[in-house]
């Protein structure tokens, strides 16, 4: 079923491409961004619709809503972390692990995971 997909990936790979090209020079890392938000959102869309296509299966999106939710505090959290702090190793893996915690009990705090979810989570074998 994964290669229904490989499609897609092509198309956004090689638009990207172009993109970068176009948008680099005048733009410099801001170009770079936004190229990199429409690949992403385009692999999204592109990926949920191959998703339908074969499966007819609709994401909820009261879901993608609390995950959406959860990043934006994660991301308030990181905001507030001064950027030098993540110019060791040591402060980089910090706050790594400070967004991993933040964002992981903000969904748990919205309902966007309940303890059976991360029950099963954690019975799992690897």
């Amino acid at each position: 079923q994964h290669k229904k997909i490989i499609g897609s990936y092509i198309f956004v790979g090689l638009s990207s491409v172009v993109l970068y090209l176009i948008f680099i020079p005048p733009f410099s890392y801001y170009g770079a961004a936004a190229v990199t938000i429409y690949s992403e959102v385009a692999i999204a869309f592109l990926s949920a619709y191959v998703v339908w296509k074969y499966t007819k299966f609709i994401p909820s999106f009261k879901i993608v809503g609390k995950t959406i939710i959860a990043s934006m505090i994660m991301g308030t959290v990181l905001y507030f972390i001064p950027n030098d702090f993540y110019y060791t190793w040591s402060g980089l893996t910090i706050g790594i692990i400070i967004a991993i915690v933040t964002y992981l009990l903000s969904l748990y705090g919205i309902k966007g995971i309940t303890k059976n979810d991360v029950k099963i989570l954690l019975n799992r074998k690897l």
